[in-house]
């Protein structure tokens, strides 16, 4: 008899759009049962609720743009768009040309220099590539201040209410952070310390009853992420809600239900430059969303436990991570299909470490984050950092103990025993990696846990190994969460988060708690609720 849990009862109906602004529905793909052992590369998915079908002044606008180039060849077109793409790259580096130009370069050159460049990287990018450099640059930098002592290295803005902060987003110039008290703040943080400008409480008295017309939380909100374009900041908490926010107003606009009594949702990722929006549940699920149609598009399954994280890029793919199940899983959504990778020690490690007492075996993976198309990297409860390759099952290289371990317990804290002396006391326990993100398609990607320390790791030029470079201190609290938002000089001198300059501002924003995000069971008294402003300037090295 065939696992229903490898079935796939509904055909997918999905609407996707492309980088190159076509879109249209992928063609769904009906495939027999087959039993677990030979199907464990599938992904099982199905259709929650289909796609909202689009309004009059839609279809009027795109009977309007068909009309206008009705007639044109596929070889015009071809032209067409190849002549508006090399246009807007050259108002994109418009101000670059002038501040170059006045150091004597020729500006015929330069344009040729920049477009080949931003050609490069367009390709590099499209093809899932690292093609950014820049982590010894931003260490550097970090020194430099630190040595310079002109600002501080770090800004802590604290919440006022003073709940733990469970989670962050960031899009240029705002931040938003949400708590365990039901909060959603927004933070401006081009000033320094940031600055909270607007928050939203929900509500917990709300009842049963009133819950399907009430937009917003009445439970811990767990996770929140922000939309490429900066339109829309979705929520997602115990409640198993998600909630669709405006970034200008934190007017709440539509309600997301996962329909499962344990779908709590636990972290959240946009798809990079598109709307589309991928869920982590407690309920083993992976769900993906359309923020634009405001609807659910399919549900993923495979994991053995609470899916803890998920990280995206461009292409419509995504890596989650299991928590006990000590998976992480590479889901390719439109090929309907899945890698796993397992994490754990072999049979052979630990027949290894059974006889050494100060051995941590990894109990769960909780944090991921996506380098490239190909490379990603995780982070555990027993601290081992570990980098991953789509081509091998296995770690590629692995950091233990990534933040050190704890102080030795105390006597009195490890037993009631009043003699000290007949006191056992544990081993040391090394720091979970609570916080874990990647600047994407670069060789640069951060740590954070509850010993106050972000650390800064710069991936090998040959995708093998990596190591740390900066280690950021003096925070007092738990990292639960580290966003990054790029601010770069686009087009007449105007900041963009788009533009690719070679020239770039990193803002680093990280969650500071006195606990942790899933728990209570570990909390510093001395730390502080807030965010953590890390502003770094970077030069990009050439491909």
């Amino acid at each position: 008899m065939v696992d229903s849990f490898f079935t796939n009862p509904n055909k997918r109906k999905r609407s996707t759009k492309a980088r190159s602004g076509k879109s249209g529905a992928a063609p769904a793909k009906t495939r027999k049962a087959t039993p677990a052992a030979a199907r464990d590369d599938d992904i099982t998915s199905e259709s929650e609720l289909e796609n909202e079908t689009p309004g009059a002044d839609e279809e009027l606008e795109e009977e309007d743009s068909e009309s206008e180039y009705e007639g044109e060849t596929e070889a015009d077109k071809r032209r067409r768009l190849a002549k508006q793409y090399l246009s807007n790259l050259k108002a994109e580096v418009d101000n670059e040309e002038g501040t170059i130009e006045a150091e004597g370069f020729d500006a015929a050159d330069l344009d040729r220099e920049i477009l080949s460049r931003r050609l490069r990287e367009d390709v590099a990018e499209d093809q899932g590539k690292v093609y950014r450099f820049i982590a010894e640059k931003a260490a550097a930098y970090i020194d430099m201040e630190r040595e310079a002592k002109n600002n501080k290295l770090w800004s802590l803005s604290q919440l006022r209410n003073g709940y733990a902060i469970t989670d962050v987003a960031a899009h240029y110039p705002y931040a938003y952070t949400v708590t365990k008290d039901i909060y959603l703040t927004k933070w401006d943080i081009s000033v320094s310390p940031p600055k909270p400008v607007k928050f939203v409480k929900g509500d917990h008295r709300v009842s049963d009853d009133d819950m399907p017309t009430y937009i917003g939380h009445r439970s811990e909100i767990l996770c929140v992420a922000v939309s490429p374009d900066g339109r829309f900041v979705v929520t997602g908490g115990r409640d198993r809600r998600l909630v669709v926010w405006s970034t200008s107003t934190l007017a709440g606009i539509k309600v997301l239900e996962t329909r499962d009594r344990k779908g709590v949702v636990n972290a959240l990722a946009f798809r990079r430059g598109t709307n589309e929006l991928y869920a982590a549940c407690a309920d083993l699920k992976v769900r993906t969303y359309n923020i634009d149609h405001q609807s659910a598009v399919e549900t993923l399954y495979g994991h053995q436990d609470s899916v803890a994280d998920v990280s995206a890029l461009a292409q419509e793919r995504c890596v989650t991570v299991g928590s006990r199940d000590r998976t992480a899983m590479l889901w390719k959504i439109s090929e309907e299909s899945r890698l796993t990778f397992r994490g754990g020690e072999s049979e052979r490690n630990r027949k290894a470490l059974a006889g050494n007492t100060s051995a941590v075996f990894e109990g769960s993976i909780d944090v991921c984050a996506m380098i490239d198309d190909a490379h990603f990297v995780t982070g555990s409860d027993n601290g081992k950092l570990a980098l991953w390759s789509t081509q091998k099952k296995k770690p590629v290289y692995i950091v233990d103990q990534a933040h050190g371990v704890d102080e030795p317990m105390a006597a009195a804290a490890a037993s009631a025993e009043t003699d000290a002396s007949r006191v056992e006391i544990p081993p040391p326990q090394p720091r979970y990696i609570t916080a874990l993100t990647a600047v994407p398609y670069s060789d640069l990607f951060m740590t954070g846990s509850w010993n106050g320390e972000i650390k800064m790791w710069q991936l090998a030029s040959d995708f093998r190994s990596f190591k740390c470079v900066q280690t950021i201190t003096g925070i007092k609290g738990f990292i639960n969460r580290i966003a990054i938002t790029e601010q770069a000089t686009g087009p007449n001198g105007k900041q963009s988060t788009e533009s690719k300059s070679k020239q770039a501002k990193l803002s680093i924003v990280a969650a500071v708690s006195k606990e942790l995000k899933f728990g209570r069971w570990k909390t510093n008294k001395k730390g502080k609720n807030g965010i953590v402003l890390l502003n770094v300037n970077v030069v990009q090295s050439k491909l």
